[in-house]
């Protein structure tokens, strides 16, 4: 599973991608003959779940029954031997994987594509656009974070890793622009990107030069101009309804009774109908579509969002894109960190690559 380099790291140090793989070579350790994967290319890079699908294929040759509970679709193509779609609870359609070139058919259980192109390579590395975000030599590791007298004190508490593997230098002088519109951040799992997303909304602090349309700004006061949807939405989740998740941001916004904005994010994420559910009683799908309406709740001038599809079905995942869309229509940054080729290919204007950012501040 490609995680030889890992096996000294603490679990906490790994990135969702990196976990995910320690998670399907633990389930390998006792030698199952059926195997239960419930979206395990959620956060594996395009490379990552090629290798997953030709595991999978060695598995199936050698006997093992697999049942792979999956948004994603296309990967599986020269792997499933049949198709089951749900929908209610019941299942629907059944037939070879054929079934799902039937365009009418995806459209109707909302289903993502059979087939996807791969757009990174097309993407650009800039369009043209104002520069809302710059920054020029940021750098950062947790020995000499903020944050890490307190990680590296619970690290020896649990003894979880050996001392070196908090040392690790995680962005080594990047330096880019991120202008209005839709930028996607690519890069294989474990590269950085969700450090570099936490890094731009303060949540961790580096070093070097970050500048907010044109203006050098604290790392600290970041935060009030960013929104950001984490990976995982149970860590963003702390209200007891729907209604007030969106509420207590717009009141963290200065926006307190805009019941309009309130009305429109929940129509706008189909979340009207659960306004009044406990958000931890909520699908991780449904989940995510109420941490982005949190985040624009905010307005912010930069957006940024981790993997913000990795579980959802086809018409959930185009709800987001027209929802970034119309953000980068209002002039807002945009920055997406995914895996998901469908999602690029719908609204990406352009791509920021992290092995290409590292060393750009020495370099200018």
């Amino acid at each position: 599973f490609g995680i030889t380099h890992l096996l000294n790291n603490p679990i906490s140090a790994l990135s969702e991608g990196q976990k995910q793989r320690v998670a399907l070579a633990e389930i390998f350790v006792n030698r199952p003959r059926a195997l239960i994967l419930d979206e395990p290319s959620a956060n594996l890079d395009p490379e990552a779940t090629e290798q997953l699908a030709r595991d999978l294929g060695v598995l199936k040759a050698r006997g093992f029954a697999i049942l792979v509970v999956d948004h994603r679709l296309h990967w599986l193509s020269e792997v499933a031997d049949r198709v089951l779609v749900m929908k209610a609870g019941e299942i629907c359609e059944e037939g070879p994987f054929s079934l799902l070139e039937d365009a009418k058919l995806r459209q109707r259980y909302g289903l993502r594509e059979a087939r996807v192109a791969d757009v990174r390579s097309s993407l650009q590395s800039a369009h043209e656009a104002p520069t809302v975000l710059s920054v020029c030599d940021l750098s950062f590791d947790y020995q000499n974070s903020h944050h890490s007298g307190t990680l590296r004190k619970l690290e020896r508490l649990f003894k979880r890793t050996r001392p070196h593997a908090l040392n690790k230098q995680l962005l080594d002088h990047i330096a880019f622009e991120l202008k209005s519109g839709v930028t996607a951040l690519i890069g294989d799992n474990g590269s950085g990107k969700t450090t570099l997303a936490r890094v731009l909304t303060g949540l961790n602090v580096g070093t070097g030069v970050v500048k907010l349309k044109g203006q050098s700004i604290e790392p600290v006061a970041l935060m009030k101009h960013t929104g950001l949807v984490l990976q995982n939405a149970d860590h963003q989740l702390q209200m007891r309804s729907v209604l007030e998740e969106i509420e207590a941001c717009l009141f963290a916004a200065s926006r307190p009774n805009d019941e309009k904005t309130v009305q429109e994010l929940l129509s706008a994420f189909d979340l009207t109908d659960l306004r009044d559910r406990h958000p931890q009683s909520l699908s991780g799908g449904q989940k995510q579509r109420l941490v982005i309406a949190c985040a624009m709740a905010k307005d912010p001038a930069i957006l940024i969002l981790d993997e913000p599809t990795s579980g959802l079905d086809g018409a959930n995942m185009q709800r987001v894109a027209r929802a970034l869309e119309k953000q980068a229509q209002a002039g807002k940054a945009v920055l997406l960190i995914t895996h998901d080729l469908e999602l690029l290919s719908l609204c990406a204007q352009s791509a920021l690559r992290m092995n290409e950012l590292k060393n750009q501040g020495e370099k200018k």
